[in-house]
Formats: structure tokens, sequence, C-alpha cells
């Protein structure tokens, strides 16, 4: 069983949700699902995580830990997705815009510090060093 809010917020164009005389979940979609769609459209009927096709990179992998000096990482995906991330097990989210992007920008003013950033298993690593006297 899956409902209209499952559907909609996995960014599927559902347009209604009802049970059949069989007792199973049915749905009407505005358009034709993608081959993507039509993935997290099983993993939903199934019970199964949605599986977002989702990369992390960093502009750097080392910053001066001078509380100016910055890394920067970009979130790309589906577009409109939520995604669930954490700093340093510190959870935050944010939502990928129209064009399936996100940016974060890290500083950090304590020498000797790595900031993870992480969604799932894919995960970036930037190191805060000391700045040079």
């Amino acid at each position: 069983m899956f409902t209209f809010e499952q559907l909609e917020a996995a960014g599927l164009p559902v347009t209604r949700v009802w049970v059949d005389h069989f007792d199973n979940s049915q749905a009407d979609f505005s358009r034709e699902l993608t081959p993507a769609e039509v993935s997290k459209f099983q993993n939903i009927e199934k019970g199964l995580p949605i599986s977002l096709s989702l990369s992390l990179s960093t502009s750097q992998n080392i910053i001066l830990a001078d509380g100016q000096d910055l890394a920067v990482v970009t979130f790309r995906g589906e577009p409109g997705a939520t995604v669930d991330y954490t700093i340093n097990g510190q959870a935050q989210s944010l939502t990928l815009d129209e064009s399936g992007m996100d940016t974060l920008e890290l500083t950090c003013d304590t020498p000797n510090t790595t900031l993870l950033v992480q969604v799932g298993s894919t995960r970036v690593v930037i190191f805060a060093v000391e700045v040079p006297a």
C-alpha cells in the first residue's frame, strides 16, 4: 500500500491514488513515467527505500582554519528532491533547485578539524588546517 503523499514526496507526477476492489493501491499520473520514476514507484510499492541518484563534490578538500577560507560542497540529483545529509553527524536538509543542484559553503576556525559531509554512503571530507604564521 502507498499513499498520495509518498508518491508526491518522491517527486512523481501523481494525480490520484485509490484502492481497487482487490484491496490493492492504484495510482494515476499526469504523464508517462520516466524509467527512473518507474523504479522509484516500484520501490514505494514494495516498501523499499527510494533510491535517489545523488552526487557530492567539493571545490577543495583542504581549507585554512581562519573562518574565511571556504570549501563549496555541491549536491547534484533530481530536481526538487529533498536531501537529508549530515555535517559531522549533525542532521541537516536542503532541497535541490529546478536544475537538480544546490551548494553549501563551509568554513572553519578550528585548526586540525575534519568536516565530513555525508548523504547515505556518499561523502566528502574537508580538512581545516592551521593558518601559517
